[in-house]
């Protein structure tokens, strides 16, 4: 899963920021130039950012359709690809392209032997070297099975909403069955059955460890994802959970899984979708991984926080940014004549807090997407103290994202069913891999990818609630 939103990460960014639209070009060397034809192809280099992590860049130029230069830019270890940049030009022997998504400028002048000079300009100038091509090292991820020695499936069945079809896989023990069965519920953001981030792949693990112990597992892409249909610009949880809803039937409806033994295991906003889920299709049991138990407004708000402290922000970064998200949930929910006013005023409360005009104007369109309008105020309380199911609620105690010591407790209130369980793994974050202070920027550098202790608490609580 991947952050509970991605909102929140670009807020604590620009809020501590200033504007950075009059960013000078960088001169270039003496006897030295570039033309647009020699900074065509890839360029990476790996950026060492100032009381944060060193994150690589690679930066793909290429010929615009019109003529000049187009440009992308990948942060692997963000798990940010294809960033898009405008106005890539080469003026006096220097390369420039800026990334108003992201409020940032990238220009590239000629070093030495075969090198390249980069300042990356984000609120402050960072210089860094760059080399042609790809030279992102190879991530290596021990726990993705390289054989699976069940059935698996390739399936497509009807979603939640009219016109709506999800692809995914079924795996399956082998054997005559009957099974019980998992579906499994991504978190925010646009996600492959896989869960893909980062390089990681961790449905893939949950799925494969679940399958070899005994458990029909389906997986998914999100809708307007993928090989899924749709249109996930406008979907909002409630819509996710419809589309698990559908994927429970269709699990059940297979004669080789136990209708009586069927469970939804969801993770971050999955966490969400699950109890609403089980509302329409009901479950045996439900699995919530880092699901917060709180409004997403005040999770939003929180991990603004502790991820920039995280990556080494200071507390008065962190309430700057803060107080820069909480007026822009004022302005939402006080409303507006109609959209553009909305945008309007959002723009101007962003651009006041030091926020780059341009990612001002990028924020302000996303938190008014149906998405972030639903999920603001919703509060997962009353879906949860519905469902009269066993609930396995895991949390991660070094989750910047979803706080164990926040969602934890109230997650114990709510749940009625004695053979729930609430419990906090030690040295965990928010993809449940053993992590040193639990940012963000540190997903990508673990090697594991699910912890191996979490994914046997799963399965383990799993057998004993079927078992009863």
């Amino acid at each position: 899963m991947k952050f509970l939103t991605a909102i929140a990460l670009t807020l604590f960014c620009a809020a501590c920021s200033p504007a950075n639209e009059d960013i000078p070009d960088t001169p270039s060397q003496a006897g030295a130039a570039l033309t647009a034809k020699t900074v065509l192809g890839d360029w990476s280099g790996q950026l060492d950012v100032p009381g944060g992590p060193s994150l690589w860049l690679v930066f793909h130029v290429t010929g615009a359709d019109e003529g000049g230069l187009a440009i992308t830019m990948d942060s692997p270890d963000q798990g940010a690809m294809g960033i898009p940049g405008e106005a890539a030009v080469v003026e006096n022997g220097s390369f420039s392209a800026d990334f108003p998504m992201i409020g940032a400028r990238f220009t590239m002048t000629p070093g030495a032997s075969e090198e390249m000079d980069g300042v990356w300009m984000q609120g402050m100038p960072m210089t860094f070297k760059l080399k042609r091509g790809n030279h992102v090292p190879e991530r290596v991820r021990p726990q993705e099975p390289e054989t699976r020695a069940y059935v698996i499936e390739e399936v497509r069945f009807a979603g939640g909403a009219e016109g709506i079809e999800l692809a995914g896989e079924l795996t399956m023990p082998e054997g005559e069955g009957p099974f019980p069965g998992i579906v499994l519920i991504s978190g925010s953001g646009p996600q492959d059955r896989n869960e893909e981030l980062m390089t990681h792949k961790p449905f893939l693990v949950l799925s494969d460890h679940l399958t070899r112990n005994g458990y029909a597992v389906l997986r998914y892409d999100d809708r307007g994802f993928g090989e899924s249909s749709g249109d996930f610009s406008v979907a909002t949880t409630e819509d996710f959970a419809a589309d698990a809803a559908a994927a429970l039937a269709f699990l059940k409806s297979d004669e080789r899984v136990a209708a009586m033994h069927a469970a939804y295991i969801g993770h971050s906003e999955g966490g969400l979708a699950a109890p609403i889920a089980a509302r329409t299709e009901s479950a045996s049991a439900l699995v919530l991984l880092a699901g917060p138990a709180v409004p997403l407004s005040d999770v939003i708000l929180q991990q603004t926080a502790e991820i920039l402290r995280a990556e080494g922000g200071s507390d008065a970064d962190a309430v700057t940014a803060v107080e820069a998200s909480r007026k822009a949930f004022d302005i939402i929910r006080q409303g507006a004549a109609d959209e553009a006013e909305l945008l309007s005023n959002l723009k101007r409360s962003f651009t006041d807090s030091g926020m780059a005009p341009s990612m001002a104007e990028t924020i302000a369109e996303r938190m008014t997407g149906p998405w972030m309008v639903w999920a603001m105020d919703y509060d997962p309380l009353p879906a949860l103290k519905a469902f009269g199911g066993p609930v396995l609620a895991l949390f991660g105690e070094r989750d910047t994202q979803v706080a164990a010591a926040v969602s934890a407790p109230l997650m114990k209130k709510a749940l009625s069913h004695p053979l729930s369980e609430v419990s906090t793994l030690e040295g965990l974050n928010h993809l449940f891999q053993p992590a040193g202070t639990g940012a963000p920027s540190e997903y990508v550098r673990i090697e594991t990818t699910f912890d191996p202790a979490a994914l046997q608490a799963v399965s383990d609580w799993l057998d004993e609630v079927f078992d009863e």
